[in-house]
């Protein structure tokens, strides 16, 4: 009697690894596992769009702690997802995707071969995603999948080395920033998406009280510090006047689990050297521009806080971003177009609105860069930039936290080109608020209310935010662009 199919097993595997959801877009190539998961009791989630799938499995993944898992079709179906996947490796997302058995050149690859268990593939795959957070492409043949398990001897490759926060020289490290804060006198600390990932962020706290540097965050961290009085909110373009001008006199910058993007302008004065895992070397600022070192951020800052000289504060603390920004926007009263909103006014009045515990997902768009700004990550919450695939992101987290409210920010054309995934988030009984800045030039199809003006803000966003899903359009005027993001001088 034969054995349980290739596809079975692998249903089988996720489902005693304590996976309840997996994100699919079905084709012929990979029918077999999806009708295995749903045999099997594992929710499977239809995404409409093969990066739909991965933005939902990456949401679900942040939300949850854990990788997650998707299928999508063999062939076509794999080759749409290139983008996904450079987006999900750079956002560290921990995804493994079962799919064709061809190395697309993704951050991992592990095929599964005939004779291997199913069940230690996945496994396998689960935990490279945990080591190394990454997306994982694990490749099975589609006819391997409609096949009996025959486990026997087979000559595996050898595994590839294993990257991560453990190569590096963290003593190292340690005295080279000790060495670096020991010569500044105006230190900044900014920290990024891997301190998050180490739960760190006390002894980054713990070294700004411990030096009198400010401390800053880069988006994906954005609310770490929130109501610490050596907090300036975001560093780089989305700072605050009053933050940016204490970043622009910082002499020393350190980030910790931080690429730093294009802060290099921001503080062009300052020596700037950053702490990153292995796998993060690369980044964005491959080039030079700043001092890399390699290494843990836990590590280096347990060491560094034996090491560095205690200083007073050397900045007036500038308050909570978010009060800032809603101070500057007070009296705040631009001219307008007839039937439309400043975006900023909208978004400052729906801020305060949203539940403590929610999550927000900024999506993509003209917006999104006022909604990064202006609307504070919940008390109690958390705050993802999801780029352009807000929509499918925010499904995945509120499946994976479905007490909590979702609160997405879109702008017109990215909610336009996603907007059939509303479909999938109303199956899967997603609590979902989604506020679309249109600027005019996108329908915005399916939007139960909208806001035209200041007044209508408030009492609108109250309503939508009740549980269950909304759409509301937030007419903006098309002339303020995110180059208005700062409101008026500062002195």
């Amino acid at each position: 009697m034969a054995g349980p199919t290739h596809a079975r097993a692998l249903a089988e595997a996720v489902l005693h690894s304590g996976r309840s959801h997996v994100f699919a877009l079905t084709g012929d190539d990979n029918a077999a596992l999806v009708h295995a998961f749903r045999e099997r009791g594992v929710e499977v989630v239809q995404a409409r769009h093969e990066s739909a799938a991965m933005a939902m499995a990456e949401g679900y993944a942040s939300e949850t702690g854990r990788p997650s898992v998707c299928s999508v079709p063999h062939g076509l179906g794999l080759s749409e997802m290139a983008a996904s996947l450079r987006v999900a490796s750079r956002n560290r997302s921990a995804v493994v995707l079962i799919a064709a058995a061809t190395d697309q050149g993704v951050a991992a690859y592990r095929r599964m071969w005939p004779g291997e268990e199913p069940a230690a593939a996945l496994a396998d795959a689960l935990s490279l995603a945990a080591d190394r957070l990454r997306p994982v492409v694990l490749g099975v043949d589609a006819e391997l999948l409609t096949s009996p398990v025959r486990v026997g001897t087979v000559r595996l490759p050898a595994p590839r080395p294993r990257t991560g926060v453990e190569v590096g020289d963290d003593e190292a490290a340690a005295r080279r920033l000790t060495a670096v804060l020991s010569r500044g006198r105006r230190p900044v600390l900014v920290a990024g998406r891997g301190v998050l990932a180490a739960g760190c962020a006390d002894l980054v706290r713990e070294l700004a009280e411990h030096t009198g540097a400010a401390l800053a965050t880069t988006l994906p961290a954005k609310g770490l510090f929130d109501g610490h009085t050596l907090d300036l909110g975001l560093a780089g373009g989305l700072a605050h006047p009053a933050a940016d001008r204490v970043l622009r006199a910082a002499d020393v910058v350190l980030g910790f689990g931080a690429t730093l993007g294009r802060l290099g302008r921001q503080c062009a004065a300052a020596r700037v050297v950053r702490v990153v895992d292995q796998d993060s070397a690369g980044g964005e600022t491959a080039g030079g521009e700043f001092e890399t070192l390699i290494g843990n951020a836990a590590e280096v800052l347990t060491r560094l806080r034996g090491t560095a000289t205690r200083r007073p504060p050397w900045f007036e603390p500038v308050g909570p971003a978010s009060d800032c920004w809603r101070a500057d926007l007070r009296d705040f009263a631009p001219p307008i177009a007839a039937g439309t909103v400043d975006p900023r006014l909208a978004l400052a009045g729906i801020g305060p609105l949203i539940p403590p515990d929610a999550v927000v997902v900024v999506g993509g768009g003209r917006g999104a860069d006022f909604a990064c700004a202006l609307v504070a990550r919940p008390r109690d919450g958390r705050f993802l930039a999801a780029g352009r695939l807000g929509l499918p992101t925010a499904v995945g987290t509120a499946l994976a936290s479905p007490r909590r409210k979702v609160v997405v920010f879109e702008g017109d054309g990215d909610f336009a080109s996603h907007a059939h995934e509303l479909g999938t988030a109303r199956r899967a009984g997603a609590d979902l608020t989604v506020f679309v800045l249109n600027d005019g030039a996108s329908t915005v199809a399916g939007a139960g209310a909208r806001i035209v003006d200041g007044e209508s803000a408030g009492p609108v966003a109250r309503e939508a935010l009740r549980p269950g899903i909304a759409v509301v359009e937030v007419r903006t005027d098309p002339s303020v662009v995110h180059r208005r993001l700062r409101l008026k001088p500062h002195s």
